[in-house]
């Protein structure tokens, strides 16, 4: 972004705004709005050090990090709802593993419902990029 300063100025910023990777941890045990905040916090501590360390344009800090934390932003969005449908589905085999009855598999039986599960996936996969056409 055109700073002046030394890469080792530009890491030591990074490195105390680090330091709140314990607190955002324990933010982001709550869904979706957790991971939110710690990025939003986080963003706004590396504009603060483009601003006053590296004497960088304020607009020109909030653009790039702006950009850089929406992008992740849509990033952890996504994979926290792929979690949760991938973990609807997980408790789905593991029913059908276990039976219904509570009875155990015989190994054709479990190689049979794997197959049908891994199956299921495929078309769920296929059914969802028909979708996004």
């Amino acid at each position: 972004m055109g700073s002046g300063e030394s890469y080792e100025t530009a890491y030591r910023c990074a490195a105390y705004a680090s330091a709140i990777t314990p607190i955002t941890a324990l933010i982001g045990a709550i869904p979706y709005l957790g991971m939110l905040a710690g990025l939003a916090w986080m963003v706004y501590l590396l504009v603060m050090a483009s601003v006053e360390v590296h004497k960088i344009a304020a607009r020109t800090a909030w653009l790039v990090f702006g950009i850089i934390a929406a992008v992740l932003a849509l990033m952890g969005g996504c994979s926290e709802l792929a979690a949760r449908k991938m973990r609807k589905q997980a408790a789905a085999w593991q029913t059908q593993m276990g039976g219904e009855s509570g009875k155990e598999m015989t190994p054709e039986d479990a190689g049979k419902a794997a197959a049908a599960f891994m199956k299921a996936m495929q078309e769920a996969a296929a059914k969802e990029a028909a979708q996004e056409k």
